[in-house]
């Protein structure tokens, strides 16, 4: 047995590792120990687990879908996090094409690593909607999201590029796609973090063609033109 104390049990990570802002530590006492005055506690040591990322989660479900052969593409916070200024995310957005046929499947390769609802995941399948399957160990959520079968997210998901990341492979949304999304999403929500997306998205040269070819289709030509405005 061992006596240990909270900062051995829980270093800070590195966005918190200042003495003037021990906030992980004071989470973690008042979790444990409420008001009891003091900070130790003893136990057999848990097992040391390296620190999973979102990029080890992309990672990984980019290998299972590989293995399973199911068409996927990465998009939403992580993708615009390829394509322009990086930004926090807790969470991966993956577009899928899955027939109901391969719904068991995907979430029999999902366990248990992943906690995952095998009929919400028919449900998806057969309605084009979304689920979610959530790492066990880093508590990062993996929303799926079942590709629509209209003429836009047809292409859209066609044109995906194929791209290297560290030491993996992985599908992405092209970066047109990306802004014509975060258009649409602009409608709903009016987000300023939309808005500052589509710009970033923008300060490199993109195909605008086929921005002006479907933006009219997709209702967002006047907020389109709003940004190609100097």
């Amino acid at each position: 047995m061992q006596r240990l104390n909270v900062e051995e049990l829980w270093p800070a990570p590195p966005h918190l590792r200042t003495s003037r802002h021990p906030l992980h530590l004071r989470l973690l006492r008042s979790l444990l120990f409420n008001s009891a005055p003091s900070h130790f506690l003893t136990f057999e040591p848990p097992t040391a687990h390296p620190l999973l990322t979102e990029l080890d989660i992309l990672r990984d479900i980019s290998k299972r879908l590989d293995a399973l052969g199911t068409s996927y593409m990465l998009t939403g916070s992580m993708a615009m996090n390829y394509y322009a200024v990086p930004r926090m995310t807790r969470d991966l957005d993956i577009v899928i094409a899955l027939p109901e046929s391969m719904a068991n499947p995907l979430a029999q390769a999902l366990k248990p690593d992943y906690m995952i609802v095998e009929e919400a995941v028919l449900e998806a399948a057969r309605t084009h909607f979304m689920f979610n399957a959530i790492h066990q160990e880093a508590v990062i959520k993996v929303d799926f999201v079942c590709r629509k079968d209209d003429a836009f997210h047809r292409e859209e998901f066609l044109r995906k590029d194929r791209v290297a990341i560290e030491d993996f492979e992985t599908w992405i949304v092209t970066a047109e796609d990306l802004i014509l999304s975060k258009l649409v999403w602009m409608m709903d929500s009016g987000s300023e973090q939309q808005e500052r997306d589509i710009r970033n998205l923008l300060i490199e040269p993109r195909d605008t063609a086929y921005l002006n070819r479907w933006a009219p289709v997709l209702g967002v030509q006047a907020r389109l033109q709003k940004f190609s405005s100097p």
